[in-house]
């Protein structure tokens, strides 16, 4: 049995061409996207760094009028804190907990318990010349004839 022409569809040459055009459209998207997505999330934690950081300097400015208040700045983002220390870290292996909190405006006692916990759960660790730094680095050699092992 012979089917009839009128029985297929057909497709216009223009929306082949549409369709076309739409996937490469789609496809320089995607690929654009892939681009700067790591951008993005850099934009983001820098964000937060520069966030911490005009708390701390907010909460280092002295009020009008000279009368200090007690602290009532909000706390920061849930993991905020923890982003700003290892990006600081990252930036610079050996930085102590004090250069932390001067630098960020942290609490001394926030950054101290923080920078702990990073530790116990492997995320920091000592840097051999003092200090902390992120884990991912290569461990120092711990006595002689031992070698560093990950």
């Amino acid at each position: 049995m012979q089917s009839s022409d009128s029985e297929i569809p057909q497709i216009a040459d223009g929306e082949i061409l549409a369709a076309s055009m739409l996937d490469e459209i789609r496809l320089n998207a995607e690929r654009r996207l892939q681009q700067i997505e790591p951008l993005i999330e850099e934009a983001e934690r820098l964000r937060d760094v520069l966030g911490v950081i005009d708390q701390g300097a907010s909460r280092r400015a002295p009020r009008a009028g000279g009368n200090e208040e007690p602290n009532t700045a909000p706390r920061a983002a849930k993991g905020a804190n923890k982003r700003v220390i290892l990006e600081l870290v990252g930036r610079r292996p050996g930085i102590t907990p004090t250069q932390i909190a001067a630098a960020t405006g942290m609490k001394r006692t926030v950054v101290a318990s923080t920078v702990s916990r990073l530790k116990r759960h492997g995320e920091l660790r000592d840097h051999e010349r003092g200090g902390v730094c992120l884990s991912c680095e290569p461990a120092p050699a711990r006595g002689p004839g031992l070698v560093a092992v990950q």
